[in-house]
């Protein structure tokens, strides 16, 4: 409300031809405005995923990549194939990190056959992985704060899911719409 009535009030300044400081008290009350919203919905989404574990969120059907394959091969293989953003790189069982379309279209084209996945992908001890039992709205902020998604799931040293941003969101979507009876 504050914020709305800093943009009436910068209205009535112009309408009296007192141009800076309307613009001024119009700008203000916009930022105000904006700043109160983006508060809302971060509480919001806080209360909605209040008490939520990643197991319940994450993407058990996960399309795992060998660090071995060439570029060229993700992308004819994989990412042609799947509409994922990343996948988990693996040597055997084991997950040694994560690697992005992002990451692929950095790599001139002309190098995609002679450069393998694990030249490119992010080490797993650079985006360490997180547990099912871990609090959702934990994961998020850090998900947010290192500009990380998705992150692996593990449990007892094994890749078991994958959560992202996505995922986080399609749930919070189905719980705020659940919870408005509008």
């Amino acid at each position: 409300m504050l914020g709305y009535s800093f943009i009436g009030l910068g209205l009535y300044f112009i309408a009296r031809e007192d141009w800076l400081s309307g613009i001024w008290l119009g700008v203000l009350g916009l930022f105000l405005q904006r700043a109160a919203s983006a508060s809302y919905q971060t509480a919001l989404l806080r209360d909605t995923l209040s008490g939520v574990r990643v197991g319940a969120l994450m993407t058990r059907e996960v399309v795992t990549v060998p660090d071995h394959i060439s570029l060229e091969e993700l992308v004819q293989e994989f990412v042609l194939r799947k509409p994922h953003a990343a996948f988990p790189v693996m040597s055997g069982e084991a997950l040694q990190g994560m690697i992005s379309i992002a990451q692929v279209r950095r790599v001139p084209r002309d190098e995609w056959v002679r450069t393998p996945v694990r030249q490119v992908m992010t080490p797993l001890a650079e985006r360490a992985a997180v547990g099912p039992d871990d609090d959702a709205v934990v994961v998020l902020e850090r998900m947010i704060r290192e500009d990380a998604s998705p992150l692996a799931v593990m449990r007892d040293g094994r890749l078991i899911g994958i959560l992202s941003r996505r995922d986080v969101l399609k749930v919070f979507q189905v719980r705020a719409t659940l919870a408005d009876p509008t």
